[in-house]
């Protein structure tokens, strides 16, 4: 598990951060308000915590920062995560907060259920293949008595 670099959002021109899935601790800084050409934002699926202000959850959606349990996404539910001076208490994560599928998830669905279409037709075609040889092989033996 790592921490964001406070140097990082110093960075200016940054017009794309993208570090979902890297198990990033802590809270996401005020600084990153700051950026003036960041466009693209993805901190999904960390260990994020604290709550996220008004103005990224409007300019980079709640799907920039799902997947973070203890990160709160809904200002009315945010007072339970009220800034503790104890480093050993953790806030509450936020209830009933969707969790969205990953996209290796719906890339294997996906490729599992085109793999099955594929089998199922195949079959099919093979089936009714077979039914016109034997019809075609019955008419010639017969038109041959």
């Amino acid at each position: 598990m790592s921490r964001l670099p406070q140097n990082l959002f110093a960075l200016s021109r940054l017009v794309t951060l993208n570090l979902q899935e890297n198990q990033i601790t802590g809270q996401i800084p005020k600084s990153l308000d700051s950026l003036p050409n960041l466009r693209h934002l993805n901190f999904s699926n960390n260990k994020l915590n604290g709550s996220v202000s008004k103005s990224l959850l409007t300019i980079f959606g709640m799907t920039s920062f799902s997947g973070n349990e203890a990160l709160c996404l809904n200002s009315t539910k945010c007072s339970s995560y009220s800034t503790n001076s104890n480093p050993t208490s953790s806030p509450t994560p936020p209830e009933n907060q969707p969790k969205r599928m990953n996209k290796r998830t719906l890339i294997s669905l996906t490729t599992l259920i085109s793999i099955l279409m594929l089998v199922l037709f195949s079959w099919r075609y093979s089936c009714r293949k077979t039914k016109t040889d034997s019809t075609n092989s019955l008419a010639a033996s017969e038109g041959g008595k």
